[in-house]
């Protein structure tokens, strides 16, 4: 359940969903537009906790002793998301952050 009061929040279909859920006579809920000047910021740290619960899901999606392979996974994760920044942002030098 969402909790009162939430500020500054990357609305996701998640947050969406229960949002419409809320009683629009029991809550105020007021949305703004992202301040292109705070993106930056809200943006990482939104994706960090999203990717930070990818990593930890995609390890333990791996049985106990199979850790070479769960960091590996974790690796090829890390990589697919720098190939990403790499092919928006159309800079190469993101490919040299490849994590061997």
């Amino acid at each position: 359940m969402l909790k009162d009061g939430l500020y500054e929040q990357i609305i996701n279909q998640d947050i969406l969903d229960q949002l419409a859920r809320l009683d629009k006579d029991h809550y105020q809920i007021t949305l703004d537009k992202l301040n292109a000047d705070d993106a930056r910021k809200l943006l990482t740290i939104y994706l960090s906790q999203v990717i930070r619960s990818g990593l930890h899901y995609l390890r333990d999606s791996f049985k106990s002793g199979q850790d070479k392979e769960a960091l590996l996974a974790q690796i090829r994760l890390a990589n697919s998301i720098v190939d990403q920044v790499a092919q928006h942002t159309k800079e190469a030098d993101y490919q040299d952050l490849q994590i061997l």
